[in-house]
């Protein structure tokens, strides 16, 4: 309640009040008005800005990896199995203050990294990063930082999640997985955070693949002239492979007579009368090369033959003759030894 004063009738011992008095209590009264006005002014307007998180739609959606993820072979520790990632947009309408940017990942940290996330499969962990423009480079998770507001006030968001092998590799489906929290707070907005899960249920499958039939006979025109032996055509015939998931699939061929030999002809075996004849074998009409017996040495001369389904698979194949040098008649026979591998 203020004390008013009315100098139109206020008399004191036939004089007016004391005006200095007065005049304070009106002052004050009017300074009261004020301040408590711009007090309700300023608590109305704290907030300038906020911020939409996400930019696209109301809320973050699940990431999701494949149902069946093959175990690949020999893996290494950091080796990535698979990625998923969306863009899914930050609004910052009237932002005009810096925006503090906090990345949590909810999970236990696998051992030895600050990176990776343990998941139930073991050996397998999740990594999670963010970028905020299309040409930036991915941050790995977790981290905090501070930026300014993009001139537009809406900016590109992009969340990855990474397969990441940790350790040795088991088998099983993906039911405890990280997620990652992402929290924008400011003087001029109110503070806001989204999580990002991931769908789980993945099964994660040891990759194996078995050969249908492992010693394959491939009989090339019995009779052919010296003159068109090089027109005697391929004779095709195939590799068959099972695999309990889908699988990049890779065929390297040793040649059984000659173990040194790289070249694209197969060395004519024992038992062999005819000269100047050799064979290639080939896929998709192009001649393949021979390498050591061990598919892992150095990878040499490993041929990629196609992506593999989850089943049975048919690798297709050709054999044809190929002049070496003076051709004399007689009978050539050859003997490769073909080796699988797969990823």
């Amino acid at each position: 309640m203020f004390d008013w004063f009315d100098p139109g009738s206020a008399r004191c011992g036939g004089r007016w009040a004391n005006t200095v008095r007065c005049t304070t209590r009106f002052a004050t009264a009017r300074a009261g008005v004020l301040l408590a006005a711009f007090l309700q002014a300023g608590t109305a307007g704290a907030f300038t800005g906020s911020i939409r998180f996400p930019g696209h739609g109301t809320s973050l959606s699940s990431l999701a990896f494949a149902p069946t993820i093959p175990v690949p072979n020999n893996p290494a520790v950091g080796q990535v199995v698979q990625s998923v990632s969306h863009e899914v947009g930050l609004g910052t309408p009237q932002v005009l203050c810096r925006i503090a940017e906090t990345v949590a990942v909810n999970g236990t940290l696998a051992s030895g990294s600050d990176t990776l996330f343990a998941t139930n499969v073991p050996g397998l962990g999740v990594r999670y990063s963010i970028k905020r423009q299309a040409k930036g480079q991915f941050r790995n998770a977790p981290y905090a930082t501070v930026f300014f507001p993009p001139v537009s006030h809406a900016a590109e968001y992009h969340i990855m999640a990474e397969l990441v092998v940790t350790g040795p590799l088991g088998s099983g489906t993906l039911t405890t997985i990280p997620s990652l929290t992402m929290t924008f707070a400011g003087r001029c907005f109110e503070t806001v955070s989204g999580t990002q899960h991931i769908t789980p249920g993945s099964r994660f499958a040891a990759g194996t693949c078995s050969v249908g039939t492992r010693a394959i006979q491939v009989a090339l025109p019995p009779r052919v002239s010296p003159s068109n032996l090089m027109r005697s055509g391929a004779t095709p015939f195939s590799i068959g492979l099972d695999c309990a998931a889908p699988v990049r699939a890779y065929l390297s061929l040793d040649d059984a007579a000659n173990p040194g030999n790289r070249s694209t002809i197969l060395s004519a075996a024992a038992g062999s009368t005819a000269k100047g004849v050799g064979m290639q074998i080939m896929s998709e009409s192009r001649p393949l090369s021979f390498g050591p017996h061990d598919p892992e040495s150095g990878n040499l001369n490993v041929s990629f033959v196609g992506k593999m389904r989850a089943g049975a698979n048919l690798i297709p194949l050709s054999a044809r003759y190929v002049r070496t040098g003076p051709v004399s008649g007689g009978t050539v026979k050859g003997l490769a030894t073909f080796t699988m591998s797969y990823q």
